[in-house]
């Protein structure tokens, strides 16, 4: 935890789920020097209470107004989880006005607040006379998604895919869903290909776009591919 980036977040104006994400960031970075994040998507949607598309939306623009920059580095089991560092700055303004009655900037514990969520925001949440999930999204069909790919993730294609305009098709979505569904031939998850699509700015994708993972036998990756689904069902 860095009680200056905590500062320096608190003190900026952004839209809520942007500064949310940012805090969480801030709450995560590791020293009060370098202000490294080693947090996953799914971390920072646990500990937002986000939906993954409104955490990857947050993150693009927070990239883009240089809040934040790819540090190039990678980490996590997979090697495919993003070091971001927050640059932020000392700010006397705002540690004045977030010092508590004593005198002292309010801390927060290393690993954040544990939160419960009020209210799951996965739209598939099973709730009492509510109607199933429609199996098409923006016009396009949901129904045949091809296996490690989640809803969410392809959702969040399509959203993605449609503020590039263009003619945008069916048939272009199914080949980039089923080239995401390779992806573990090159050592990522599915789902983590399609969010580096997004964060990209592709408008496609292809696995011989993802950089290789070096050094994991097949067996390997697909163990650890197993592993981030099972993380992402619990």
């Amino acid at each position: 935890m860095s009680n200056v980036a905590l500062a320096w977040a608190f003190s900026l104006k952004l839209k809520p789920s942007v500064k949310l994400t940012l805090l969480a960031m801030a709450n995560r970075a590791n020293s009060e020097n370098d202000h490294l994040v080693f947090a996953s998507i799914s971390m920072l949607i646990k500990d937002t209470c986000l939906d993954r598309k409104t955490v990857i939306s947050a993150l693009g623009e927070l990239r883009s107004s240089e809040l934040i920059k790819d540090t190039g580095k990678r980490t996590g089991a997979t090697n495919q989880v993003v070091v971001y560092r927050v640059e932020a700055q000392p700010q006397k303004q705002s540690q004045n006005r977030n010092r508590s009655k004593n005198g002292t900037v309010p801390l927060f514990p290393a690993k954040g607040p544990d939160f419960p969520c009020k209210g799951s925001q996965k739209r598939n949440t099973k709730t009492k006379g509510k109607p199933k999930e429609p199996k098409i999204y923006k016009k396009i069909r949901l129904a045949y998604l091809p296996d490690g790919v989640s809803m969410e993730a392809a959702k969040a294609y399509i959203d993605h895919r449609k503020t590039k305009g263009g003619n945008f098709t069916q048939r272009a979505f199914d080949l980039a869903m089923k080239e995401a569904a390779q992806a573990h031939k090159v050592g990522w998850n599915p789902d983590d290909a399609i969010d580096e699509a997004i964060l990209r700015g592709w408008t496609g994708i292809k696995i011989d776009w993802l950089s290789p993972k070096q050094g994991k036998s097949d067996q390997s990756q697909q163990r650890d591919a197993a592993l981030v689904l099972q993380e992402q069902v619990l």
